[in-house]
């Protein structure tokens, strides 16, 4: 009974957050490495590959699929048909989870987050947490924004504190938003960063059910931290403590995060390193057609040859002073007129 009423709270709960239509941060042409993937303003949702090392475009899923792309042996003749739902992952920053469905019984949830032009599958979410045993002027900043900072903040490690102090969610990354589902990771990994350390959290798998009220601590031999126990993400739940314990082991202490960090303007997302997509010039999806026939016309350059083409000198008239006056040279060269002129003879006439 408890499971039953936790399954329909959870279920209403995510209901509210869900959208009808497509966030606005993620409408439109995203260009990845291997593939270009499309978020109509309706739900609608195209993903292109980018097949034989980017030299083929195939339209290999959609959500409304209507008369397929030029094909090839290499791709089906019909696009796959997936449907897409969104949710947001945090009040007031870009981040969602996307409920790719692919039939019936199978989908799967990747988060993302929108930063500038750049769609990142792997970030963090700032959850702050109070600080135990610590004086308020060694906590400050933990609940820092960046209302003075650009929309989108670079930071290096000496002038990210006290901005970016605090606790910060891991998810559950997906390596792309691909066609067929994608196996979640048994583990993810939390940050919590302070002006002189950080301290990596390791969050496991578990079929326990997740108490969004419930904290968990750790310690450095200093200070006492507290962080909420359970995380939620990507339909699974995950756990720094096993059972009823409150007390979390194997951290990790570094006496830095990174060198580069970007967050948002609210500084509630966290990532870094390059985005898995980039946001194209194009925005609907009548151009789609047009990006594909445009990278399907073009034709891949010959191979080099294989052996580098040469002016050669056979240097006739030396050959011919040897060959002057040797009888048996002189029969074989009358018997070869039978068959075709000299290579000396072609070459003259050039």
């Amino acid at each position: 009974m408890k499971h039953f009423f936790s399954a329909v709270f959870l279920t209403v709960l995510s209901l509210s957050f869900c959208f009808s239509k497509t966030p606005e941060e993620l409408q439109g042409i995203w260009q990845g490495d291997d593939r270009i993937v499309f978020f109509g303003s309706e739900n609608q949702f195209s993903v292109i590959l980018k097949l034989y090392y980017g030299w083929y475009y195939d339209s290999a899923a959609d959500s409304e699929p209507e008369k397929p792309f030029r094909k090839n042996a290499a791709s089906s003749v019909q696009p796959q048909e997936i449907h897409v739902e969104f949710e947001r992952l945090s009040e007031n920053a870009p981040a969602y989870e996307i409920t790719v469905i692919y039939d019936k019984k199978t989908m799967s949830k990747i988060p993302v987050a929108v930063l500038d032009d750049g769609l990142y599958l792997d970030f963090m979410i700032r959850n702050d947490q109070k600080e135990a045993g610590v004086t308020a002027d060694s906590n400050a900043g933990i609940n820092g924004t960046a209302e003075n900072a650009d929309e989108n903040s670079v930071f290096s490690q000496e002038t990210a504190a006290p901005f970016i102090n605090g606790f910060w969610q891991g998810i559950t990354a997906k390596s792309t938003i691909r066609i067929s589902p994608e196996k979640n990771r048994g583990q993810l990994f939390s940050w919590y960063i302070t002006d002189d350390a950080a301290y990596r959290l390791t969050f496991w798998q578990t079929d326990m059910d997740a108490d969004e009220a419930a904290q968990a601590v750790f310690s450095d031999g200093e200070r006492i931290f507290t962080i909420k126990k359970f995380i939620s993400s990507g339909g699974e739940n995950y756990t720094c403590a096993t059972g009823r314990r409150t007390l979390i082991r194997n951290i990790e202490k570094f006496p830095e995060y990174a060198k580069e960090i970007t967050t948002d303007r609210t500084g509630t997302i966290l990532v870094s390193g390059k985005p898995a997509f980039t946001r194209a010039d194009e925005t609907s999806k009548a151009e789609i057609e047009n990006i594909v026939r445009q990278a399907n016309a073009r034709r891949k350059p010959d191979p080099p040859p294989l052996f580098e083409p040469k002016e050669l000198d056979w240097h006739w008239d030396l050959i011919n002073q040897l060959e002057k006056g040797n009888k048996i040279i002189e029969e074989v060269r009358e018997r070869q007129r039978a068959f075709g002129p000299r290579a000396q003879d072609i070459e003259g006439k050039k």
